[in-house]
């Protein structure tokens, strides 16, 4: 764990926050980058990231107010400070992106799909500040590939989600320069990874329901979806 990464008199550097700034870096760039190779516009992205940004946030924020117990949001500075649930964020981003592409013209169902191996890259990197800072931990382990969190050996399940997407946005982005329809794989391989690595998660903040966390009845119904989308396109084909 190493949450500050250098301290001095006048400057104190969070592994987190810089990570957070990293991961959305990259991802737009990769999205401007993927728009180019699809010969997509680009006039309105900056209003739409704009907009996607503030409402990914919300989204986070607001799925961990409701599932993490009440002290952890008591603090003044919630909405600005740290606790967010990525698919709180995804949810709202996507209600969002709907109405955007509805109400703008030039900004179409592609330039949503374009985005997708960016949003892999972005939640990929946003997993490492996620092992730096000590959050989304693992439960214990005697394994070779624990790390110590929270004085006990664990999975360092923050890792697993990192690998797992960073794999994922590479694929995603394979297929999309085949003009393959893509969606269906992100819901389906983010849908089954975060299912899956949720049973290593140690911390109890997620919010657990009947032994199932909010993120796995969340991740069910996007393999579900993901599962009817591929047979949709199957059918069509």
């Amino acid at each position: 764990m190493w949450p500050i990464l250098f301290k001095s008199d006048w400057l104190t550097l969070f592994s987190y926050p810089l990570l957070m700034g990293v991961a959305w870096g990259a991802a737009i760039r990769l999205y401007l980058y993927t728009l180019h190779r699809k010969q997509l516009a680009t006039t309105v992205i900056p209003y739409y990231l704009t907009g996607l940004f503030v409402f990914a946030w919300l989204g986070a924020k607001i799925l961990f107010w409701i599932t993490a117990p009440a002290f952890e949001v008591a603090s003044a500075n919630f909405w600005l400070g740290g606790g967010f649930v990525f698919l709180g964020g995804l949810i709202a981003a996507t209600l969002y992106s709907a109405l955007f592409v509805w109400r703008i013209e030039t900004y179409s169902l592609r330039h949503l799909e374009a985005l997708l191996p960016s949003l892999c890259l972005g939640h990929a990197i946003g997993r490492i500040g996620c092992l730096l800072a000590g959050c989304c931990f693992g439960k214990e382990t005697t394994s070779f590939l624990s790390v110590h969190l929270h004085g006990l050996w664990r999975h360092p399940v923050q890792l697993y989600e990192s690998l797992g997407l960073f794999f994922l946005s590479f694929v995603i982005f394979k297929l999309l320069m085949r003009q393959k329809n893509i969606l269906s794989w992100y819901l389906l391989g983010y849908g089954i990874l975060r299912f899956s690595l949720e049973f290593l998660r140690g911390d109890a903040v997620r919010g657990l329901y009947w032994g199932i966390s909010t993120s796995q009845y969340i991740s069910v119904i996007m393999i579900l979806l993901g599962f009817l989308l591929l047979v949709y396109q199957q059918k069509r084909t």
